[in-house]
């Protein structure tokens, strides 16, 4: 019987040198204020916060590689300081109504997105029905808009 070999453990806080999290957690800061910078009122706040998320996910992961970011880092540093400034643009985009078919669409979107949309992919038919509401639209006028917005009747 051959034994396994354990999984290399990621780096906890006790793991960085002072001079590490120092760094950590001052890029880290940084690029929560960048985050929590005020948005613009309206559909360009939308749209603002979603491009936000959009460029967060892979700056916070390149964090994760940089640092070897374990649970015991990701607690005392990733969750207290970065998650609020993410969890406000999300907020953002769920409570503020759109006021263009830009905004709807991208309201829309974010809902299908199968990472983070309607609980993220566990309701495929929720998802695939929220994704054909449009369909029966574009056949019929071809314009592409939301059926209120083109004038198209509601069914």
């Amino acid at each position: 019987m051959t034994k396994t070999q354990p999984k290399t453990r990621r780096a906890g806080a006790n793991n960085l040198s002072d001079e590490q999290k120092a760094e950590l957690r001052e890029r880290a800061e940084a690029l929560a204020a960048e985050y929590s910078a005020r948005l613009p009122e309206g559909d360009a706040g939308l749209i603002e916060a979603d491009r936000r998320l959009q460029e967060y996910r892979p700056r916070e992961k390149a964090l994760y590689r940089e640092f070897n970011i374990g649970f015991e880092v990701e607690r005392d540093f990733i969750i207290p300081i970065i998650r609020p400034a993410q969890i406000a643009l999300i907020e953002h985009i769920e409570q503020t109504a759109p006021q263009t078919m830009a905004g709807a669409l991208l309201k829309l979107r974010r809902l299908c997105d199968e990472h983070v949309g309607m609980a993220a992919g566990e309701s495929e038919s929720e998802l695939a029905s929220l994704r054909q509401a449009f369909v029966p639209h574009r056949a019929s006028c071809g314009c592409g808009l939301p059926t209120r917005s083109c004038g198209w009747p509601m069914r």
